[in-house]
């Protein structure tokens, strides 16, 4: 079983329903190697799949030239959710979010003795772990600290950053005294951290 939701009876249906015949999938590096099987699903559900191999920055690189060239009938964009003011390009686009399945209990156990003496956390994350942060939230609690979501509106959930908006972690910059990061890599994490942020720490 893969670490992330995939999605697959969705997959399917979103093409049924659409009766889509050509279907382009663009996925981030890091799901990539789904892109085999993903590809089956599609024929699964009688259409052809097309796989972007151009790299995907985010919500915001969608492939939507890509489509347009191929004359694809839908876009299923991998990875990222739906930015809140989405409008669409004009043929359909379906995000699949691909949230992990990984417990994180143990990374944010250990992640404690690096919170020492820091009173109030921040929480950030990206959307593969959106769906955790209550359960960290319980864990930090536990543990003695504060805890803050910060949530400015722009992003589909509170917490959430993305490479290039981190305006979550901004809304609690001047409220909180550590951030707890909790997701995979380091890409996501570094976007904020040149914040001005005198007494705060990035964990």
């Amino acid at each position: 079983m893969s670490a992330f939701d995939l999605e697959e009876e969705r997959l399917k249906a979103e093409i049924q329903r659409r009766n889509a015949r050509l279907v382009l999938i663009q996925l981030p590096e890091g799901l990539k190697l789904h892109a085999p099987h993903l590809a089956s699903i599609v024929q699964e559900a009688g259409a052809t799949a097309i796989i972007s191999a151009d790299p995907c920055y985010g919500a915001c690189d969608l492939a939507l030239q890509e489509a347009q060239n191929l004359g694809v009938d839908l876009l299923i964009h991998y990875g990222h959710s739906e930015p809140p003011s989405w409008e669409g390009p004009g043929f359909p686009v379906v995000f699949i979010e691909a949230r992990s399945r990984v417990s994180v209990t143990e990374a944010v156990e250990a992640s404690l003795p690096l919170l020492e003496g820091y009173s109030v956390v921040g929480l950030i994350t990206t959307v593969q772990h959106v769906h955790k942060l209550d359960e960290v939230r319980s864990l930090l609690l536990r543990a003695g600290r504060a805890v803050m979501i910060g949530d400015a509106g722009r992003m589909k959930y509170a917490g959430q950053v993305t490479g290039c908006d981190y305006s979550n972690a901004k809304a609690i910059a001047g409220d909180v005294d550590a951030f707890l990061f909790v997701g995979g890599g380091r890409f996501h994490a570094v976007s904020y951290t040149h914040l001005t942020l005198p007494t705060t720490e990035r964990v």
